[in-house]
């Protein structure tokens, strides 16, 4: 038998950002009621921090994402994993029975959630 080769453990989570990109410096800004219900309004849900942040380095705050666009997103996420297993089955040469009825349900889905989102009638 051949030897087993050592390996490092590799560190569990994101990769540490060098000094340069960690945010280590706190700015304290004094703002009176009024200034900060403005700011609270215009970040319109974000965090305070990432809004101030984009908007004193110049770069375009990101728009917050409806609740509804979040929870299309998440089904999508999951029919594409189903998709992208029963395409490897099929691959293979092996097609379930339910495809065809999971690639309909799909497709009307899909239909469905695009006129919902673009303010479409049905």
């Amino acid at each position: 038998m051949g030897k087993r080769r050592e390996e490092t453990p590799r560190p569990l989570g994101r990769p540490r950002k060098s000094t340069d990109e960690q945010r280590s410096d706190v700015i304290g800004v004094r703002v009176s009621k009024r200034e900060r219900a403005i700011i609270e309004n215009n970040a319109d849900g974000r965090e305070l921090s990432a809004f101030l942040r984009q908007v004193a380095m110049a770069q375009q705050p990101r728009a917050r994402v409806p609740l509804a666009n979040r929870e299309i997103a998440g089904h999508l996420s999951r029919y594409g994993n189903n998709l992208n297993q029963l395409v490897r089955l099929a691959h293979t040469g092996r097609f379930p029975d339910h495809l065809e009825p999971l690639l309909r349900r799909l497709y009307d889905l899909i239909v469905r959630w695009r006129r919902e989102l673009l303010g479409e009638p049905e």
